[in-house]
C-alpha cells in the first residue's frame, strides 16, 4: 500500500482529496499539512511514497517546498503539483523542478485519480490540460534559469540596473542576458516581449 501526504492550505480542499483518495484501496493517506513549513516538518518524521502538493501556500509555493525536500536529500518520492494558476511558467517550472504529475484545480477528480495511476506507476503525467498549457508558450523550455527571472522581473517593469542589483550581478550582465533571452524568443523590444507574454497568458490583460 503506497502512503500519501496531502500539502493544501484549503481545508475543505483537503477534505475532498480524502474522500478521492479513500476510493483507491491502494493508498494510505498518512498526514496533511496546511503550509510549507509544515509539510517539511512532517516529512522529516513520515516516509511518504506520494505527495500531493498546493503550488500556492500560505508560506511560499509548492515549488520552493520541492526545493527545500531536494536539499535535505528527503525527496525519495513522486510529486505531484496541484495548481489553481493556469500561467504556462508555472507548469514549466514544475517539469523543470523534477515533479512526476502536474493537475490543474479545475479539473476534475478522474483527472487526479489517473495522475496518480500514472505517477504511482513509474511514469511522468500531465493531465491533457495541463499540457495544453504547456504548449501555449513553448519558447519557456528555451530559456535559462536566470533568462526566466531577468524576462519576469522585464515584464514586471523593472529598469537593467535594477534587476542587476536585485541580483548583486553587473549591468552587462543583466544586459547579456537579456539580450539573449530576446533573440530566443524572437523579439525586439520591451513592448513585443509584454504582448508576447499577455497572448501566451504568462500575464493577465489587467
Amino acid at each position: 500500500m503506497k502512503k500519501v501526504f496531502i500539502a493544501d492550505d484549503h481545508e475543505m480542499f483537503r477534505m475532498g482529496l480524502r474522500t478521492l483518495l479513500g476510493t483507491l484501496d491502494s493508498l494510505q493517506l498518512v498526514g496533511e499539512a496546511g503550509t510549507g513549513a509544515e509539510t517539511l516538518a512532517r516529512l522529516r518524521q513520515t516516509p511518504v511514497d506520494l505527495l500531493i502538493l498546493d503550488h500556492s501556500m500560505p508560506d511560499g509555493t509548492g515549488l520552493e517546498v520541492l526545493q527545500a525536500l531536494q536539499k535535505e536529500a528527503l525527496l525519495n518520492l513522486d510529486v505531484i503539483l496541484l495548481t489553481a494558476n493556469q500561467s504556462p511558467l508555472i507548469f514549466q517550472q514544475a517539469v523543470e523542478a523534477g515533479v512526476s504529475g502536474v493537475v490543474t484545480k479545475s479539473g476534475s477528480g478522474e483527472e487526479l485519480l489517473l495522475t496518480i495511476e500514472q505517477v504511482l506507476a513509474s511514469n511522468r503525467y500531465l493531465t491533457p490540460a495541463a499540457s495544453k498549457i504547456l504548449k501555449t508558450a513553448p519558447w519557456l523550455g528555451e530559456l535559462t534559469r536566470r533568462e526566466t527571472e531577468v524576462m519576469l522581473a522585464l515584464l514586471e517593469g523593472l529598469e537593467l540596473q535594477q534587476i542587476a542589483d536585485s541580483f548583486s550581478v553587473s549591468y552587462k550582465t543583466i544586459e547579456t542576458h537579456k539580450t539573449r533571452l530576446m533573440s530566443k524568443l524572437g523579439v525586439h523590444s520591451s513592448q513585443t516581449l509584454l504582448a508576447l507574454a499577455r497572448r501566451t497568458g504568462l500575464l493577465s490583460d489587467q
